[in-house]
């Protein structure tokens, strides 16, 4: 091979490099050795048949691209030892012509950095003040970190759960936010009538949304509040077993024969229970 030009520019040195003759034809042999086995035609075994055959049966292009494939890794490795070029990254080749194969290549080099006059530059120390409470928290965190685990006896409480310290802050934040609402969250325990979930509400607000979104709201402040109204009339009579038109074409009507809905409710609750618990503690 022979290197018709040179040029090193950015960092990186191209080569045009064209082949001789001998060194294809040695190449395009083992490609040939190799296609023959991989290749069926027609009257002849896997590997039989004469590369003039081969090449007519697969092309003379198919050939050559089989043969630098093999040929251009080696050949970029030969130019970097004889360049004696710092390769800095992986070279690449670009082919120019099949005849003769000529291609150029492209060396990356490493970057020349040239210092200023960094003595120059002087930066004064920032004072850092560190507070008792942050002492604090990092002696509790390593004082956690080399805590052992003892085995009881007794079950496990709610303060030795949410009490733990794992040293990674953002869930030691929620083990506490936890901790600190104990009573609301045990309050279910002396109070089994307090509903576990919010579920209802959320279904209402839903349902509150949607309208919204058909119907694009109430224009005005006293539009909004008949709309609340009017939802939460219809939302309780359903709970109560009464039916919402039959609720309003009776206060229309003055007739006033369902009883207020306070009273359905309190009655309900009553029926149910719901008190009792209050009423002992």
């Amino acid at each position: 091979m022979k290197v018709t030009e040179k040029k090193k520019e950015s960092c990186q040195m191209a080569l045009t490099v064209e082949m001789d003759k001998p060194e294809v034809e040695e190449y395009l042999q083992k490609a040939y050795k190799k296609l023959v086995t991989q290749v069926k035609i027609p009257g002849f075994r896997k590997g039989k048949a004469p590369r003039s055959v081969l090449e007519s049966h697969v092309g003379k292009d198919a050939l050559l691209d089989t043969a630098l494939e093999e040929m251009l890794p080696k050949v970029m490795q030969d130019l970097v030892e004889e360049e004696k070029v710092a390769v800095f990254a992986r070279p690449t080749a670009e082919l120019l012509s099949k005849e003769p194969v000529t291609f150029k290549a492209i060396i990356p080099m490493p970057p020349e950095v040239k210092l200023g006059d960094y003595n120059s530059i002087s930066l004064k120390p920032k004072k850092v003040t560190v507070k008792k409470s942050e002492v604090d928290t990092v002696m509790e965190q390593l004082r956690a970190g080399r805590a052992t685990w003892e085995p009881v006896e007794r079950a496990a409480k709610f303060d030795d759960l949410f009490s733990t310290r794992t040293g990674y802050n953002a869930l030691d934040d929620r083990l506490a936010k936890t901790k600190a609402k104990k009573d609301y969250l045990l309050m279910v325990l002396e109070h089994p009538e307090i509903p576990l979930h919010n579920n209802p509400a959320e279904l209402e607000a839903r349902r509150r949304v949607r309208k919204r979104d058909v119907s694009f709201g109430p224009r005005t402040d006293d539009g909004r509040r008949a709309w609340d109204t009017f939802q939460t009339l219809a939302a309780t009579t359903k709970k109560l077993g009464l039916s919402f038109l039959d609720y309003i074409h009776d206060r229309v009507s003055k007739a006033n024969q369902i009883p207020a809905l306070d009273c359905l409710i309190a009655e309900q609750a009553k029926r149910l229970n719901l008190g009792t618990s209050w009423n002992m503690s």
